[in-house]
Formats: C-alpha cells, sequence, structure tokens
C-alpha cells in the first residue's frame, strides 16, 4: 500500500503571506494614487491659475452679414490682464460644430486691457445659433452669445 505523506501550509506562514501580499497591493494602490493626484493637481493649477481670475472677454457687437455669410464680432478685454483669443467655435441647430482658429481663419492680435478688435468670420453657416469666443491661456473663461444676440442685416 502506498502512502502519501504530504503536509499543507501552516496556517501561520498562509496567514503571513496573505498580509504580506495585502500591505504589498496596498503600497502599490497609495503610489499610484499620489502621483495620479499630484499630476491631475497640476493640471488644474494650469488651467485654473490666478490670473484666470482677473481675465475677461466681452463681446461689445455682432454682425451678421447674409448676403457674404460674414460674421463681424467687436472683441475686447474688459480686465486688467491681455486676453489673446485661441479660437471662435459656432454650432448650428443640428448641433454641428464650426471652428474658426485665430491666425488661420481669422487675426485677431492680442487685446489689452479695455482694448477692442474686430473677429470677422467668413463661410459662417446662417442657422448657427451659438458663438463660443474660447481664449488662449484660460479657456474656462470663454464667453458665449446666442445667434438672439446677433444683428442680421
Amino acid at each position: 500500500m502506498l502512502r502519501c505523506n504530504m503536509k499543507g501550509v501552516s496556517p501561520l506562514i498562509g496567514a503571513v503571506v496573505l498580509i504580506g501580499i495585502t500591505i504589498t497591493l496596498a503600497i502599490f494602490v497609495s503610489s499610484w494614487s499620489k502621483s495620479f493626484t499630484i499630476s491631475e493637481a497640476k493640471k488644474t493649477e494650469e488651467y485654473t491659475g490666478v490670473e484666470c481670475s482677473y481675465m475677461k472677454i466681452n463681446v461689445y457687437d455682432a454682425i451678421y452679414y447674409n448676403s457674404t455669410k460674414k460674421l463681424v464680432l467687436e472683441l475686447g478685454a474688459s480686465s486688467s490682464l491681455a486676453v489673446s483669443i485661441e479660437k471662435i467655435t459656432l454650432t448650428d441647430n443640428n448641433y454641428n460644430k464650426y471652428t474658426y482658429v485665430n491666425g488661420a481663419n481669422f487675426s485677431l492680435s492680442r487685446l489689452e486691457p479695455g482694448e477692442r478688435e474686430y473677429a470677422q468670420l467668413t463661410s459662417v453657416p446662417e442657422n448657427f445659433t451659438k458663438v463660443r469666443i474660447i481664449p488662449s491661456s484660460c479657456p474656462m473663461n470663454a464667453v458665449s452669445i446666442t445667434s438672439d444676440e446677433v444683428t442680421v442685416e
């Protein structure tokens, strides 16, 4: 008769190994969450700098010329900081988005405090419902107007 004399791992050693694995996983998750939190904090700091609270764009006038499909916006920096416009987006009735990039589709220099400039957009769809002006350094300070606020000529 063949007898097999196998012994298992003692409960004490099993508990120690289980606790070791748990501690290793906890250290891994802790270090990952710390690095994740730091990287997200840096991103937040980058986009919500103190200067953003002092940056404001105003739309003083908006005229859409129906015959030429051109939209002229009179924009200004009504804050204590200069503002550069990165892009202007338009949304139409069907929620299609049209993007106009500064330097490519229109040309608008940096707006100094209290200064006003005109942005002229061409090939603008006549059924647009919303215009959004997005600054370069603080995109969360974008300003929007609706088609009801635009004079049509």
